[in-house]
């Protein structure tokens, strides 16, 4: 009999049975047997590792997480499933080929939440609003460890100092605002966006209507129908009491595309740098800051003002007409306004991958958090690279291993290996059961004097629906989980694991972090507020270290 696939509601799912927030930790897919699973925290798929699968008729575009490992008398994979940004991408039809038989499954996804449309300024933010507003946070934070323009790449311990003084700076305006597509445009197209809004082209048209005998310069044959079927034998008469006669008048027209593409590059641009300023408002006494500010009222204006003169929106797809494409001043708005729609673009990719995005935060405050722990230093650490464009939600370039830290207490040294356990040819540290448990990071922990070892792994926990569940439920099935692997481990392969669990759970609010332990896990609720991001990081370290010295050697 064929292995069945399994869609997973936590990373862990496939060794825990107690059900989280009454809903199955996991759920067999079946032919023709419709499947319901909670997606309010992003899903996983186990599968068999040699399947092939489609949605709808075409390649999922599905992500791999961590190497393939033995389970249920098959070998089986770990893939991430993206968050859905449309209403019908509630419903799924996956169809899932093997070797041995081909498995069409529908599922319904219970807790999900599509991305919102962009919303004005002064309009109350509901829950995808907010979830937006999150993930422009989380990502603002990465790319904190961008370099600036003319700077060469800092290089190990360099550019890690330099991402922690970003979170951690007690100035707001310590490091300037991140320089997105939104800046580049209120430093580059600014002039020329106001210059062609207070003054757009205008287009003489030819429309017919009705005026006095004595104004009539110019009829066409339409004009002359008209005057053929009024009654009465010479002009005059068919006139009528009015003497008036239907003839051609040249009207200025604003609502050409070009002045339609216009407006609807100055209403992105505005919601763009609302949606950049509510994300970086820690940089509000910043250079870059204040000029989005300034630019984002100058589009809004511009555009109320296009919208009062009964300019129209642009049907898409738009196709350039030859004043896009040739004259100089609307050649540069046709330039922006692509630009915009590619990064609309990527910004629903972030939504899609937003758990992977929260995987990424995750694996850089682990680093900084080690770092604040008393007695703790890095004795190596991978270069940190951040991307120009997302990997499917993932930013950073690390090394299997990303960091080395070595904690000294009073007669005992621990050495401590940040491994990432994401990433399909494994790092030769990882074990299978950690790649069945679905962690995204592993802490290899070595006692220098005793060479004994033990491991603690991480699971960012990210919600992506509208209702969020307690951080003490995911605690609860994480230990059930890993109990579940230990006592695996030591029936059938006579190992004895000494392991610990933390799971990161996203808190959208700028509250509080606030942590627990429950068994073997422990578990931490943050965020990436500017009010809290110290107190987060100086939490997350205290966590660290009371997991670490819980290990039993």
């Amino acid at each position: 009999m064929p292995a069945l696939p399994f869609l997973l509601t936590v990373p862990w799912g496939l060794y825990a049975e107690t059900p989280i927030h009454g809903a199955a930790p996991r759920v067999p897919l079946r032919a023709g047997a419709p499947a319901r699973a909670m997606a309010a925290h992003g899903l996983m798929l186990a599968v068999p590792a040699a399947a092939r699968v489609l949605v709808a008729g075409r390649r999922m575009r599905m992500q791999q997480e961590g190497a393939s490992f033995d389970w249920a008398r098959d070998r089986f994979a770990l893939y991430g499933l993206p968050s859905g940004i449309r209403p019908e991408e509630r419903a799924l039809t996956l169809s899932i080929g093997t070797p041995d038989a081909e498995t069409a499954a529908s599922i319904e996804l219970d807790g999900y939440l599509p991305k919102p449309p962009k919303r004005q300024p002064d309009a109350p933010a509901a829950d995808g609003d907010r979830i937006q507003d999150f993930i422009l946070k989380v990502l603002s934070r990465i790319r904190e460890a961008e370099t600036s323009e003319g700077e060469r790449p800092a290089a190990g311990s360099a550019a890690w100092s330099r991402i922690a003084t970003a979170w951690t700076a007690t100035e707001a305006n310590a490091l300037d605002a991140p320089k997105e597509l939104i800046v580049e445009h209120a430093e580059t197209h600014r002039r020329v966006l106001m210059e062609v809004a207070q003054h757009p082209r205008r287009v003489l048209a030819r429309v017919r209507r009705l005026m006095p005998l004595d104004r009539v310069q110019e009829i066409d044959k339409g004009c002359i129908d008209w005057l053929i079927r009024q009654p009465g034998t010479s002009i005059e008469e068919k006139a009528g009491p009015r003497q008036a006669v239907l003839g051609i008048a040249r009207e200025e027209n604003l609502n050409t595309l070009e002045n339609r593409v216009l407006k609807d590059l100055l209403r992105r641009s505005a919601m763009e740098a609302n949606g950049y300023l509510r994300a970086n408002r820690r940089y509000a006494a910043s250079e870059r800051y204040r000029l989005v500010a300034s630019y984002g009222g100058l589009c809004r204006r511009a555009w109320r003002e296009l919208e009062a003169q009964g300019i129209a929106d642009p049907a898409p797809p738009v196709t350039p007409n030859y004043v896009l494409q040739h004259d100089a001043r609307y050649r540069s708005i046709w330039q922006a306004y692509q630009e915009i729609l590619g990064d609309e673009q990527r910004q629903d990719d972030t939504w899609r991958w937003q758990r992977r995005l929260w995987s990424d935060f995750v694996r850089l405050s682990v680093h900084i958090a080690l770092g604040r722990i008393p007695g703790c230093r890095p004795v190596a650490l991978s270069p940190l690279r951040i991307r120009r464009e997302q990997g499917r939600g993932r930013w950073s370039d690390l090394a299997q291993q990303s960091g080395l830290f070595l904690l000294r207490r009073p007669g005992r040294d621990l050495a401590i290996s940040v491994l990432d356990a994401t990433l399909s040819d494994g790092h030769p540290a990882l074990r299978p059961w950690q790649h069945a448990l679905g962690a995204t990071i592993v802490l290899a922990v070595e006692d220098c004097a005793t060479g004994r070892q033990a491991t603690i792994c991480v699971w960012p926990i990210h919600g992506t629906g509208s209702e969020p569940i307690a951080l003490s439920e995911f605690m609860s099935s994480a230990d059930e989980a890993l109990r579940a692997v230990v006592e695996e481990e030591r029936r059938y392969r006579d190992v004895r694991e000494e392991v610990r669990g933390l799971v990161i759970r996203s808190t959208l609010d700028a509250a509080n972090p606030d942590w627990g332990q429950r068994g073997l896990v422990y578990g931490l609720a943050m965020g990436p507020s500017a009010e809290m991001i110290e107190e987060t990081m100086e939490m997350g370290a205290m966590v660290l270290e009371d997991a670490i010295m819980s290990l039993r050697w």
